[in-house]
């Protein structure tokens, strides 16, 4: 697996923002990082069934977390690797932002661990 990421260079007020998570280089495989595996495994916090309204990302974002910067995150989580397959009377499972803000600190915790371990 690839080490988790966080781009310090990006500037941007969203927590969660994507580029912040996965560097974009030619070898990179955002589908293989530790972060998408971990997302992946968190414990499902509820569900929601897409409406005819919402039936793109960052309208599920919104009306789920009332924050659509959480997008990609719905699309790892469930797996969806096509946004035209998200229909009306889909059911969206998503975890609970705290177990998100628990999984960064985690991960970001054991990235500062690994680059000191290695003088980084």
């Amino acid at each position: 697996m690839s080490l988790f990421f966080i781009n310090p260079t990006l500037v941007s007020s969203e927590t969660f923002d994507i580029g912040k998570f996965f560097a974009y280089t030619d070898n990179y495989d955002p589908l293989t990082s530790d972060f998408a595996y971990s997302v992946i495994n968190l414990p499902i916090r509820g569900n929601y069934t897409v409406q005819g309204q919402d039936s793109r990302p960052d309208l599920l974002s919104a009306a789920i977390y009332n924050d659509v910067q959480y997008y990609w995150i719905l699309m790892i989580y469930n797996n969806i690797l096509d946004v035209d397959t998200i229909v009306t009377g889909l059911t969206i499972n998503y975890p609970a932002l705290s177990d998100l803000e628990t999984l960064l600190f985690t991960l970001k915790a054991d990235e500062t661990a690994a680059l000191a371990a290695v003088g980084g």
